[in-house]
């Protein structure tokens, strides 16, 4: 009997263990290991992917919003004897002071689609303090505007408002005939 064997005797009878032997480890081909870093580096790039598109993606119109025009309104304006058209909403003494932003799709008639125009968004306030602000060149197809509050820069306090307005004049078209579109108008939180 050679030593090993009388020590994996005595291990057996005292310990009850026997010697461990290296246990020989099947080496993975070549291809399996191609194919398994494949499958991660395809996670990888999927997963980057996903999170860039996530993060450049802009944020769609879900915030809370209250809404004061949810129904297509139509501003005709033909500038023979009068220099300006508007549409008002009264908004009644609204408390807008936890709000953000007015929010609102807008568009011109479609066969003026070279015509330039420019249309005044106007809020009044029951305290007289009113503010505006214009935007150029409406398209000619539906455009969604996000009008952050404090841009209306006059406006102190917005818990008390008289109306809101989009208003046409003369001066800031070039057709002296045509229509301008809104819908979805909202106060978004």
């Amino acid at each position: 009997m050679e030593k090993k064997d009388i020590y994996e005797h005595l291990a057996n009878i005292y310990l009850d263990t026997t010697l461990k032997r290296p246990i020989n480890l099947k080496k993975t081909t070549l291809p399996k290991r191609i194919i398994f870093i494949s499958a991660v580096l395809v996670f990888c790039l999927a997963a980057a992917v996903i999170f860039l598109l996530a993060r450049t993606r802009k944020p769609a119109f879900s915030q809370v919003s209250l809404v004061v025009l949810p129904g297509l309104q139509k501003i005709n304006y033909a500038f023979d004897p009068v220099r300006k058209e508007a549409y008002a909403i009264d908004l009644k003494g609204l408390n807008l002071a936890g709000y953000r932003a007015l929010g609102f799709s807008i568009r011109k008639d479609g066969y003026e689609a070279q015509a330039e125009v420019t249309i005044r968004v106007e809020i009044l306030s029951t305290y007289k303090e009113k503010s505006e602000i214009y935007l150029a060149k409406i398209p000619s197809s539906w455009q969604e505007h996000l009008l952050a509050l404090k841009d209306f820069k006059t406006i102190s306090d917005w818990s008390d408002l008289k109306s809101l307005a989009f208003v046409i004049e003369e001066w800031n078209v070039q057709n002296k005939r045509g229509s301008v579109y809104i819908d979805n108008v909202r106060f978004v939180r």
